[in-house]
């Protein structure tokens, strides 16, 4: 425990997290703290945020992450399900109202390692970029036929998935969506914090 503070003791940010994510609430336009300004710009986040209170009401805050840690590491392109995840998100992957299975090579292509896509260019004997989106690219200009039996086997187990309407949501949106959530919930716990301090030691005007 950090001595002397008391939101950092008593409140956990990622339990205030999952309540927020249940719960659909969020700050009017008008009313945005400073932390969170830039989302005027920005208004997708909050339809993210209607698709997955609707879709997901009882998702845990660990489920909510790994999905946005996949949709991340592909850069807001797809996710992917294994035989050893989750039971949740075994069902998800299986809700056909929600995903479409991807047979885009590229999007199983982003979800692999560096490493993995480099061995895969000196097999195919092409170069390799500099990150993984590049180098991805360039396998996926190649006929599939010669690139799928190189793939490594934990990519041939995996469904990858995409949002199956993108109007309502992508995967880059819920990327936003968490930065907002993760943010709120700082923003709400440090008042919070202030309002209960205030009245512990007697600053609060009458």
């Amino acid at each position: 425990m950090n001595a002397g503070d008391f939101g950092a003791n008593y409140i956990n940010l990622d339990k205030m997290f999952e309540v927020l994510l249940h719960s659909g609430l969020y700050y009017r336009e008008e009313s945005l703290p400073n932390e969170l300004k830039e989302l005027k710009t920005d208004g997708r986040w909050l339809t993210a945020y209607r698709y997955v209170a609707k879709n997901f009401p009882q998702i845990p805050y660990a489920e909510f992450r790994e999905i946005v840690k996949r949709y991340k590491d592909s850069d807001g392109v797809s996710i992917y399900v294994e035989p050893s995840d989750s039971e949740f998100l075994q069902k998800a992957a299986k809700n056909h109202e929600l995903f479409d299975s991807s047979v885009d090579l590229r999007a199983t292509l982003l979800h692999l390692s560096l490493k993995a896509l480099r061995k895969m260019c000196d097999e195919l004997k092409i170069h390799s970029g500099r990150s993984i989106e590049e180098t991805a690219e360039r396998i996926a200009e190649v006929p599939e036929l010669q690139v799928k039996p190189l793939l490594p086997n934990e990519a041939k187990n995996r469904t990858t998935l995409v949002i199956r309407d993108q109007k309502l949501a992508t995967g880059s949106d819920l990327i936003r969506l968490d930065s907002y959530l993760r943010t709120a919930s700082k923003v709400i716990r440090d008042d919070f914090v202030e309002f209960v301090n205030s009245q512990r030691f007697g600053t609060l005007a009458a």
